[in-house]
This record gives C-alpha cells, structure tokens and sequence, in this order.
C-alpha cells in the first residue's frame, strides 16, 4: 500500500510541475507577443505605409501604388521613386504619354480635355541615392468616365532609364 502512495505523490508532483511549466512558457509568449504587438502599434499610419512600400519597391524606378478611382473636379497622387545607381548625381527626365478609353464604348479618349498631370519634368538625384516624386493626377470637371492609363518614362542622359505606368479611373 505506501508504494502505490508514494507513486501517487509522485505522479502527483510531476503533473504540478509541467502543469507550472507550461503555464510559465504560456505567460512567456503572451507578453513576446504582446511588446511586439504594442511596438508595432506605436508606428503611425505614415510610417507603416513607407514600410510597405520599400518592400513593394525593388527596382530603380517604381510606383508601389500604380491603380486610383477618381471622380471628375477630384485631384489625387501617385508616389513615385527613382534610385540613381551611377557614382554621380545624374539628371533624370520624365516623359508622360497618356491615353485613355471610354467606359461607355471603349472609344479613345483624348488625355488632355479629360485630365490633368502635375509633376516635375526634369529631376536631380545624387550619386547612389534616391528620391521620391509626387505625381498629381486630376480629373477636369468635364472629364469623360473611362480608365486613363499614364506611361512613364524615366531617362537619365538621354538613356531609357525605366518605365512605369499608373491607371486613373475616372467614374461618373
């Protein structure tokens, strides 16, 4: 009989002590996880989004956000970023052909009665570094609906550099 006691105690025991174990391991990853979900909580909106851009943008030249609706009288913006590559400040040229078609009856639609491109021409970056560009897209009040699609070409010293396009809809 105190054998099968003390066995008892014993089995008694161990299951204390794993019990004890892996509540501690559970606290342990519960406050882990709760310090990262807090510092991640601390970065702002802004923050987070140039995070996810940086990861979204790899090339020399890229727009991690390419596609926007619109309304016609509205005005929104595109982010665009250029790294120079080169051991010098280098000048980069934007070239902006647009074009456009109906959303009523697939029709071309001429890009400079119906919107609005506002960004620099010409840009100076120095050597082994990057810069970000804003590119304003706005629809004029008379816009007609249909998606508008702006080809970007970069060129540094008359060379292709890169090509990017946004997409622009513009709803009634």
């Amino acid at each position: 009989m105190n054998r099968k006691a003390i066995t008892l105690s014993i089995n008694f025991l161990v299951i204390i002590i794993l019990s004890l174990v892996i509540v501690s391991l559970s606290i342990y990853f519960f406050t882990t996880i709760l310090t990262k979900a807090k510092s991640l909580a601390s970065y702002t909106q802004e923050e987070l989004d140039k995070k996810i851009e940086s990861i979204q943008c790899e090339g020399l030249v890229c727009i991690p956000i390419n596609y926007k609706k619109i309304h016609p009288g509205e005005f929104t913006i595109f982010g665009m970023k250029i790294f120079n590559d080169a051991d010098s400040e280098a000048t980069f040229n934007l070239n902006l052909p647009c074009s456009g078609v109906s959303a009523e009856n697939m029709q071309s639609i001429n890009c400079n009665k119906s919107i609005s491109i506002l960004t620099h021409k010409q840009v100076q970056i120095p050597a082994r570094s990057e810069k970000r560009i804003a590119i304003g897209v706005e629809a004029k009040k008379n816009a007609l609906p249909g998606m508008y699609i702006i080809t970007i070409n970069v060129s540094r010293n008359s060379e292709p550099y890169g090509v990017q396009q946004i997409r622009v809809e513009v709803e009634s």
